[in-house]
Parts: C-alpha cells; sequence; structure tokens
C-alpha cells in the first residue's frame, strides 16, 4: 500500500507561497528557489506538485482571479434577474475589491504584461470579461441604454476599481474612497438620461 498523496495539502501551500513572492519580487523574480523558500519545500517539490514555473503561474492567476470572477458573475446575473446594479457596485466598491494581498499579485501581472505577451493577453481577456459583464447588468437595469455606451461605462467601472483598488495602500482618507461607489453609480445614472 502506497503513501497518500499529498498534493491536495501542498498544492495550495505552493501557489500561496507563490502569491507572496510575486506580491514581493513580481512575476519576474518569483523564482523557483524563492517560492520554494517561501513554501519551506524544495526545488524539486514544487516542480512535483504543480510542474514546470509557466504552470506555477497558470495556477496563481487562477487562484487568484476565478473567485473574483465567480463572484462577479453572481453579481451580474443578480442584476439581469432585477435585482439592480447595487450588488455589482457593492462588489467594485466594497467587498468585492477591498485591499488584500491579492492587489500586489494583480499589480504584479499588470506590470509584467509589458514584457509577456501571454501574460498580457490572458489579463486583457480576464479584464474585458469583467468590462462585458459590468455593461450586461448596466443595460438589465437601463434598457435603453446601447452596448457602446454600456461597455463604455463597464471599463470605466474597471478602471475606478482597479485605480482605488492598487491606490488602497496608500491609505487615502475614507472620506475621499468612500464616495467612489456613488460617483459610479451616478455616472452610469447620468449616462442612461
Amino acid at each position: 500500500m502506497g503513501r497518500p498523496s499529498l498534493v491536495h495539502e501542498r498544492r495550495p501551500q505552493i501557489v500561496a507561497a507563490a502569491k507572496r513572492v510575486i506580491g514581493k519580487y513580481g512575476v519576474e523574480g518569483a523564482t523557483q528557489e524563492r517560492i520554494a523558500s517561501e513554501a519551506q519545500l524544495s526545488r524539486a517539490h514544487i516542480r512535483h506538485y504543480v510542474g514546470n514555473r509557466d504552470e506555477l503561474i497558470q495556477l496563481v492567476w487562477n487562484s487568484t482571479m476565478d473567485p473574483y470572477a465567480q463572484e462577479m458573475h453572481e453579481r451580474v446575473q443578480a442584476a439581469r434577474s432585477g435585482q439592480g446594479l447595487e450588488g455589482v457596485l457593492d462588489f467594485l466598491f466594497g467587498t468585492g475589491v477591498e485591499a488584500s494581498p491579492d492587489d500586489a499579485v494583480f499589480d504584479a501581472f499588470l506590470a509584467w504584461s509589458q514584457h509577456d505577451e501571454q501574460v498580457r493577453r490572458r489579463l486583457l481577456d480576464s479584464y474585458a470579461t469583467v468590462v462585458t459583464e459590468v455593461a450586461a447588468a448596466i443595460r438589465a437595469t437601463h434598457r435603453e441604454m446601447d452596448v457602446a455606451r454600456s461597455e463604455a461605462l463597464g471599463y470605466a467601472m474597471l478602471c475606478l476599481t482597479i485605480g482605488s483598488s492598487s491606490m488602497s495602500v496608500l491609505q487615502f482618507p475614507d472620506a475621499q474612497t468612500s464616495p467612489l461607489r456613488d460617483l459610479a453609480a451616478s455616472m452610469i445614472q447620468a449616462a442612461a438620461a
């Protein structure tokens, strides 16, 4: 009888270590040596449990983006079923993208996308999905709005969200950051008028 596989324990441990390393050193500086050290495992263990560096970067990407994408999709579906934009805006400017350790990972991928076409395409696809989903939620609430205008608003919401999230490390006062959600709602309302 063989030993039980540790893949379900080790893979999340390695991905979490890789996120910390990417957040600290960027994608380029996320060497297998640094990740192995952070995970307190050998490089051979890293390769055994997750494969090569590209496979590990893909796992980090998925574990970082997937929860946000799933939550956004659920909020958009709620808007489409007649619940309005409140849930989408709350997600974009509140609980969904509040300051988190993932911010450094997002920022690192964004920076690395200038050097790596595959990362740029992956990031562009993910963000384009957010724009499309937000635009669909806007049109579900404002049925008279055309696709182009709703997508421009979706892009504006994405830019506001990413900017606010990235700048959260600066710890701007709540008096400046709290009104952002209401300002976004006002932009949508004005565009619908």
